[in-house]
C-alpha cells in the first residue's frame, strides 16, 4: 500500500512540476512565492491575454543552446518601465538601455532552464519566455556526461578536420591542442 501510495505521490510531483515549468501559465503568489497558475477558465482554446499585457513580454536575443561555458550573458528587449525577473527574481539583472536588459547567469552541468518575464509599476505581469541551456563537460564530445574512450574515438575518426563538436578550443582544426585538452578532462 506504502508502494502505490509513494508512486502517486512521485507522478503527482512530476506532474506539477512539468506544469510550473513550461512557462505556458500566469504567475501568482502563494505564501510570498512566486508561482505559476492559468490565466482563465477552462474550456477549449486559448485565452485572449489583455493588450497591456501582450505589451509587457520581453524578448531574449539568440543564445547557445549548448555549451561547455561556465557562464552565459542572456539579453533581449522589454517593455517600457517595466522590471524582468529570471527564474522568479530581478536580482542580477541590468538595464543598458531604455528598452534593454541582460544578465550574466552562471550554468550547471546539464539543463538549466530560466523563465523570464516582466512585471511593470501596476503589478502586471507578461507572458513568460523560457531559455533553456544545456551545459556539458569540456571533452564530452558525445554528450553522455563523461569524457572518456568514446570521445577519444570521435576526436581521432575526425582528425585533421573542421567538425565543431571535436573542436573543443574552436579553432577550426581537430589537432593535438583538442587532445591535449581532452586528456586533461579524463573522468577517471
Amino acid at each position: 500500500m506504502r508502494k502505490k501510495a509513494y508512486k502517486l505521490i512521485s507522478l503527482l510531483i512530476i506532474f506539477i512540476c512539468i506544469i510550473f515549468s513550461t512557462g505556458l501559465l500566469g504567475h501568482g503568489h502563494f505564501w510570498d512565492i512566486e508561482i505559476a497558475f492559468g490565466y482563465g477558465g477552462g474550456g477549449g482554446g486559448e485565452t485572449e491575454l489583455p493588450e497591456e499585457i501582450l505589451a509587457l513580454k520581453p524578448t531574449i536575443d539568440d543564445y547557445m543552446s549548448e555549451t561547455t561555458d561556465t557562464f552565459i550573458i542572456l539579453k533581449g528587449t522589454r517593455g517600457e518601465n517595466t522590471t524582468i525577473y529570471i527564474n522568479n527574481a530581478s536580482d542580477n539583472v541590468i538595464y543598458p538601455g531604455d528598452l534593454l536588459w541582460q544578465s550574466l547567469r552562471s550554468l550547471n552541468l546539464g539543463q538549466n532552464i530560466f523563465n523570464i518575464y516582466a512585471k511593470d509599476s501596476a503589478g502586471n505581469i507578461s507572458e513568460t519566455v523560457t531559455a533553456a541551456i544545456t551545459r556539458y563537460k569540456i571533452g564530452d564530445i558525445n554528450r553522455d556526461g563523461y569524457v572518456d574512450d568514446l570521445d577519444l574515438a570521435l576526436l581521432a575518426a575526425h582528425w585533421a578536420e573542421n567538425w565543431p563538436k571535436a573542436d573543443i578550443n574552436n579553432d577550426k582544426i581537430i589537432d593535438d591542442l583538442d587532445l591535449a585538452v581532452l586528456a586533461s578532462h579524463w573522468d577517471l
